[in-house]
């Protein structure tokens, strides 16, 4: 099963967790969470961590 197929499958709640996430990446998912609570953990290296939560938060909003 592709993650699109489980994407499209999930009524309710997804829930992924990463090392690396990307905005680009966030858009190609983006169309599958709609009117779904979405929740990602995303793995930050430090000192960015501030800046990249920024970016994240201002892109996703």
């Amino acid at each position: 099963m592709s993650i699109r197929c489980c994407l499209k499958a999930a009524r309710q709640d997804i829930r992924i967790a990463s090392g690396f996430f990307t905005i680009r990446g966030w858009g190609l998912i983006r169309q599958y969470t709609t009117n779904k609570n979405t929740y990602l953990l995303v793995g930050l290296d430090e000192p960015g961590e501030e800046r990249a939560r920024q970016a994240l938060i201002a892109e996703i909003n």
